[in-house]
């Protein structure tokens, strides 16, 4: 009891205050970082160099999900949940197929230099 009034007595207006203006901080926190950061998480997908190879893959998968193979979807969509969570193997899938071994090579090592 003693308790309650303490906190519902004098402090009463701060308290209401401080948790109004928490609660707009948290939402002002929440609608800017939304805002300035959102598109850092879609940027990997944005700047694909030839994405038709992966877009030919969804295809696929939607094509053998009509056709009712099921086994084969499957192995599509893995194929797919892999390449979305290995980055570098995503780089790799999407690279135009003119890219040759040896250019390859030598990006790599300019890479791993820098």
């Amino acid at each position: 009891n003693l308790i309650s009034k303490l906190l519902i007595g004098n402090n009463a207006k701060l308290t209401l205050i401080g948790v109004y203006a928490g609660l707009v901080y948290v939402l002002w926190l929440t609608c800017f970082r939304k805002t300035l950061f959102s598109d850092i998480q879609l940027i990997m997908y944005h700047e694909w160099p030839f994405a038709d190879r992966v877009e030919k893959l969804c295809e696929e998968v939607y094509l053998v999900r009509e056709l009712g193979e099921l086994q084969l979807e499957e192995e599509l969509f893995a194929q797919l949940i892999f390449l979305h969570r290995s980055p570098e193997t995503l780089i790799r899938f999407t690279r135009p197929k003119s890219i040759s071994k040896k250019q390859e090579q030598c990006q790599n090592q300019h890479l791993h230099q820098n």
